[in-house]
């Protein structure tokens, strides 16, 4: 399955009820930024929040 139809089926489970034609520009034009989101929701966030600037930015130097 690609990207274009785990759109579809996203859209279709949401109850978006759109023609075909435009289904299909909204795949052209968004689905890939759609669906690249995937993996900023697996991005470990419990050690995000509180942003401290001085101690994330000192940490972050520190892995690279």
């Amino acid at each position: 399955m690609g990207d274009g139809d785990d759109l579809r089926r996203r859209m279709t489970a949401a109850g978006v009820d759109l023609p075909s034609e435009l289904a299909d520009l909204v795949v052209m034009a968004a689905g890939p930024m759609v669906t690249a989101l995937d993996e900023l929701a697996a991005v470990a966030v419990d050690d995000l929040e509180p942003f401290v600037p001085a101690r994330r930015l000192a940490d972050d130097a520190a892995r690279t």
